[in-house]
């Protein structure tokens, strides 16, 4: 049964679309489930303790339903309920919980400037291990890998993980020192990308990362790193093979020399001379555009 949270003056038909019990509206600030949706949204911790995550605004919300995340609450404004009825219809059905709320609510749970005045808390999908990408009966499906090593800015991270998306990566691997991906910025960033991809978390130490780039060329994977040495291939020059591992690193101080050594080739977006690098989610796009392009992995219509 939903059970729907909301004050006593909505309509007959507003009733009747939510389809549910109406007990309370939640208008305090110090209410202990809307402190705890708070520390949800501010503390990585908190997440993974309870293994719940919240999203913010309706697009992504109705993403990440259909892609089959369990949503277990959904928070919204009265304003917001009235103005979005029959948009809200499709994402009511099977929550556990309706909570309508205060707009003053809204915007101290918000990571955003403007509060989208609807929320919804997530159940924190099981998380693929590696060995299920390398085993036998998924290798044969999968083609072109991205893994993403200790990247710091949260846009940037967003950003590539939805570029990659985009594109038709096929899994991306993480580094643990990368940004949650359940941090609200994180999901604003990739706009539910993460719904629509499988993203594997991967130690951060380059002794188990050069393990791991070793795995996969043994699966006849070519490894490429991203890099900007004088002696990298520019990136035109190369021809990817059918199976291919990207490696992107540190806005800063980019890829490890070890993890450099290990792969097949390292690669260079030429630029003009007065220009010295390129913003990492730009070049990861350029990277990846180049490798799906060169394959015939990605088919516009």
């Amino acid at each position: 049964m939903i059970l729907c949270l909301v004050r006593s003056g909505l309509t007959s038909f507003e009733r009747f679309l939510c389809g549910v019990i109406f007990l309370e509206f939640i208008t305090g600030n110090s209410n202990e489930r809307i402190k705890n949706i708070v520390n949800l949204v501010k503390d990585k911790k908190t997440r993974q303790k309870q293994g719940l995550f919240v999203i913010e605004g309706l697009k992504i919300i109705l993403e990440a339903k259909k892609t089959n995340i369990k949503i277990k609450t959904i928070l919204l404004t009265e304003k917001f309920f009235k103005k979005n009825k029959s948009r809200l219809k499709n994402i009511l059905d099977n929550t556990l919980e309706i909570i309508i709320i205060t707009e003053n609510i809204s915007k101290k749970i918000s990571s955003n400037v403007t509060p989208q005045e609807v929320f919804a808390v997530c159940q924190i999908p099981e998380t693929k291990l590696l060995d299920h990408v390398l085993d036998k009966k998924n290798i044969n499906n999968i083609n072109n890998i991205l893994m993403i090593l200790n990247l710091q800015d949260i846009g940037n991270f967003g950003t590539i993980i939805r570029t990659a998306n985009a594109l038709g990566i096929d899994c991306i691997l993480i580094s643990s020192d990368c940004p949650d991906i359940y941090s609200p910025k994180v999901l604003r960033a990739t706009m539910g990308a993460i719904f629509n991809i499988n993203i594997i978390k991967i130690n951060n130490n380059t002794d188990d990362i050069k393990k791991i780039i070793k795995s996969f060329k043994d699966k006849n994977f070519m490894a490429v790193a991203s890099a900007v040495a004088d002696d990298c291939k520019n990136i035109n020059q190369i021809s990817f093979l059918n199976k291919n591992l990207i490696i992107v690193g540190n806005e800063g101080n980019g890829l490890d020399r070890e993890i450099i050594k290990i792969c097949d080739e390292s690669v260079k977006i030429p630029m003009i001379k007065e220009a010295d690098s390129l913003n990492v989610a730009v070049a990861s796009g350029i990277l990846i555009w180049e490798l799906v392009s060169k394959t015939n992995k990605l088919y516009l219509k």
